[in-house]
This record gives C-alpha cells, sequence and structure tokens, in this order.
C-alpha cells in the first residue's frame, strides 16, 4: 500500500514536472510581431502578445510597418516572426491566385501556397474578416503567421495561438475595436483573453 502511494506521488511530480518544463520552454527567448499601423492589426498584436507572454514568459516585440508589403517582406527575411495577413490579400496580392469566395477553400489554398512557395505557416483564423480590405470576390479572413524558423525554436507557438482560433468573430472584433479605441488597447486585449480563460 504504501509503494502504492509512492508511486502515484512518483508518477503526480513528473507530470508537474513535465507541465511547468512545457510551460516555461519559451522563458528567456524573443519572438517579434510585425503589423500594419491599423488599430485591427494593432489589437490583433496586441492579443498574441499578452497570451504569449503570459502563456510561456517569452519576451514578445512589435514592429509598426507603413504598408501590408512592407510587413511582408520583414516576414520572409527574418526580420520578424509572425505576421498578421488576410486571406484574400494573399491569395490574389501576394500568391496570384483567383478570388475565391468560400472562406474554407480560400484559407486551405493560402496555407498550402505559402507553405510551399515561402516556408511559412498559415494558422487557424481567429473568425473575422477585414471585408474593407477583401479584393473583389474574395473572402478576407484575418490570419497569423508564422515563420517555419521560428516554430522549430518554438514547437508548441502554433497551438497556443490557435487557443484564439473561432473566437473572435466580426461583431466580437467591431465591439473590441471600439473599446480599444476609447482606451488602452494591450487592457482590452488581456480583459478578453482573461473573459476566455486563455490565460
Amino acid at each position: 500500500m504504501k509503494r502504492n502511494r509512492l508511486l502515484i506521488l512518483a508518477i503526480t511530480a513528473v507530470l508537474a514536472f513535465s507541465a511547468t518544463t512545457s510551460a516555461i520552454a519559451c522563458t528567456g527567448k524573443k519572438v517579434v510581431i510585425g503589423r500594419t499601423a491599423t488599430l485591427q492589426q494593432e489589437l490583433l498584436a496586441q492579443l498574441l502578445m499578452v497570451l504569449i507572454s503570459e502563456r510561456t514568459g517569452t519576451t514578445v516585440n512589435e514592429v509598426v510597418f507603413d504598408s501590408p508589403d512592407a510587413a511582408h517582406a520583414a516576414l520572409l527575411k527574418g526580420d520578424t516572426d509572425l505576421g498578421l495577413e488576410y486571406t484574400g490579400v494573399i491569395g490574389v496580392s501576394l500568391l496570384g491566385q483567383a478570388p475565391v469566395l468560400d472562406a474554407a477553400s480560400l484559407y486551405s489554398a493560402v496555407r498550402k501556397g505559402y507553405s510551399n512557395d515561402h516556408n511559412l505557416m498559415v494558422l487557424q483564423p481567429p473568425g473575422f474578416e477585414n471585408r474593407a480590405l477583401a479584393p473583389a470576390g474574395s473572402a478576407n479572413q484575418a490570419v497569423v503567421i508564422l515563420r517555419k524558423e521560428t516554430w522549430k525554436k518554438f514547437p508548441a507557438l502554433d497551438r497556443l495561438i490557435e487557443k484564439l482560433s473561432g473566437q473572435i468573430d466580426d461583431a466580437t472584433m467591431q465591439g473590441l475595436e471600439e473599446k480599444a479605441a476609447a482606451g488602452d488597447v494591450r487592457k482590452v486585449a488581456s480583459d478578453f483573453l482573461r473573459a476566455k480563460k486563455l490565460y
């Protein structure tokens, strides 16, 4: 009986150690997010910064670019680790594909194209679109782009970021933007993540 208790305690200790090790695996490292100067991208960047830093202890910095093309170029060069883009813009403007109105089909196409052509990972969408920037005849979901080289250093980063998948529909993002426009963007992001029990 005593041996069984000791065995259970030992197993519990190992599991606790493994969970702690996984949670702090990124401590002491740095991730850089590239974004444009729009409020929507600032808010999404802050959501990622809070989520990653709070869950892993990683230092997360952001770089603001004048245009989507500049942000994309920095991602390709490795100046940033994560980028914020939109599936319609990726498909039509960056990959030269025909417009696709079905969001799921478009996501699959740009995910495959970015992986094959640019060695980039297109993570599962948070759930909202930017229709103002959408190419004619195309859906335009916001997506987070992750460099595969960065993923090799942080192999759990994609799964952590994808905890936001499906959590932010158009109405939710509109509400977050309204709050952010009137206050502290980081606090808005932090409050949202807490409400969703993401940290």
